[in-house]
């Protein structure tokens, strides 16, 4: 994440002496601080492995040849135009690409965490994590972040009827973080960095939506 430059120094040198049990800062430092967007591929591959992430994770991307070979790999499905490639955390196995959770604290993990690159340059990072870890999340980007700029409400059709979603945003240097929850498959809620006025990805482009309202903290 695009970090505020003393910001980021702390929570770099959090990452690298905390206790096996990150704080949820130290998470979003490890997965957001040192993969800002706009580095290459190459730069990713060479930061240090979240924590949690466990001894056989490594770096794989969409067009690598170990992962290109396994028919429906979580990596290639999620590609969405000729120019992207998605990488993240994974275990290979012969046939199988299996991602890899990392701990956000001592309750709750970070699952699905994916880095978008576009043209070879970081477009896009987001993870998913329990509904149940809401206030940890929001807690941490607020530590981060300061209150969101925006917050904005509406509903969303789930197989058990209708449920409120709530979608903030924090601006960052270079782009925006945004907490959804919940997103599909409505257990989950998402968080998101990317470019100002990017379109959705992952399981929030994925979702419907009845009537919304926002509000502009501040304003």
């Amino acid at each position: 994440m695009m970090f505020r430059p003393v910001v980021l120094a702390f929570l770099a040198a959090a990452f690298l002496v905390a206790a096996p049990s990150l704080s949820g800062a130290a998470v979003l430092a490890a997965s957001f601080g040192g993969a800002r967007l706009g580095i290459t591929v190459g730069e990713w591959r060479s930061l240090p492995l979240p924590d949690g992430a466990g001894p056989q994770a490594v770096p794989a991307c969409s067009r690598d040849e170990a992962v290109v070979r396994v028919k429906g790999n979580p990596l290639t499905a999620t590609d969405a135009g000729d120019g992207q490639e998605t990488c993240a955390y994974v275990s290979l196995f012969g046939d199988a690409v299996l991602p890899h959770s990392v701990s956000f604290d001592a309750a709750y993990r970070a699952s699905d965490l994916r880095y978008v690159f576009d043209e070879g340059r970081l477009a896009e990072i987001r993870f998913d994590a329990s509904i149940d870890a809401y206030d940890d999340v929001r807690a941490a980007l607020d530590r981060q972040f300061g209150p969101p700029a925006t917050t904005r409400f509406d509903r969303v059709r789930t197989p058990e009827g209708w449920l409120q979603r709530v979608r903030l945003t924090w601006p960052a240097p270079g782009g925006a973080v945004t907490l959804v929850d919940p997103v599909p498959p409505f257990t989950e809620l998402e968080v998101r960095l990317a470019p100002r006025g990017a379109p959705a990805a992952g399981a929030l482009a994925a979702s419907g939506a009845g009537a919304g309202a926002d509000h502009h903290d501040g304003s």
